[in-house]
């Protein structure tokens, strides 16, 4: 399926068990809310080239079937719940110009092996929640322009067995790898002034962690 417009409407497809497959034209500015909620059988979402996407809105795929998405670098803002519970999603690359990813973003998407950051890298903050329950990640490079980890940003990444914290990040939120039962070892950088609690609860294969002066 092939769209025209600058902007792809509240609900256009929502609930829809026909789409497959579609192409995102240059022209489209704006993915609104729910635009392919629940599309059950959609499992490829292409972008043409010069894409002039800039807003991806809350909800927007939630629960669809493709296993990975390139969202274009004109994209500056993906709202909350844009990818949750899309439970095909294998791997999914992060626009340079996006500088906060969003809570809940890929909630529950039970298959994300891979995040990639497109370069070079604007992004300051990880959300709450954004990958809870992503149980087959197993390794997470954080950028090293990101400053803040909300809370539960990685809770029950139980396959996670590596995250690189880098020494820009400040805060590290509530429960931020609650139940990450897979992750033996962690190193604190110096530069973070605040954990929140439960930060590292029911780690239960943490042996080892370092907390750089």
């Amino acid at each position: 399926m092939h769209l025209k417009g600058i902007g792809i409407p509240h609900k256009y497809f929502y609930c829809s068990l026909i789409i497959v497959k579609i192409s995102i034209p240059s022209s489209i500015k704006i993915i609104n809310s729910k635009a392919f909620f629940c599309c059950a059988y959609l499992r490829e979402v292409t972008f043409e080239s010069h894409s002039s996407l800039t807003k991806i809105c809350n909800n927007a795929f939630v629960c669809c079937s493709f296993e990975q998405i390139l969202i274009p670098s004109s994209v500056t803002c993906i709202e909350h719940n844009a990818f949750s519970e899309c439970h095909s999603l294998k791997h999914i690359s992060i626009p340079s110009s996006l500088e906060k990813i969003e809570p809940e973003t890929f909630k529950n998407c039970e298959l994300l092996e891979t995040v990639s950051f497109e370069m070079p890298i604007s992004l300051k903050i990880v959300g709450e929640r954004c990958f809870e329950n992503c149980t087959s990640m197993k390794k997470m490079w954080i950028p090293y322009s990101v400053q803040k980890i909300e809370a539960h940003a990685f809770s029950g990444c139980t396959s996670l067995t590596e995250i690189i914290i880098p020494s820009s990040v400040t805060s590290i939120g509530d429960s931020a790898f609650l139940k990450c039962s897979s992750l033996t070892h962690i190193t604190i950088p110096s530069s973070v002034t605040s954990i929140g609690r439960m930060a590292f609860f029911e780690c239960s294969s943490l042996e080892y962690v370092e907390i750089l002066a």
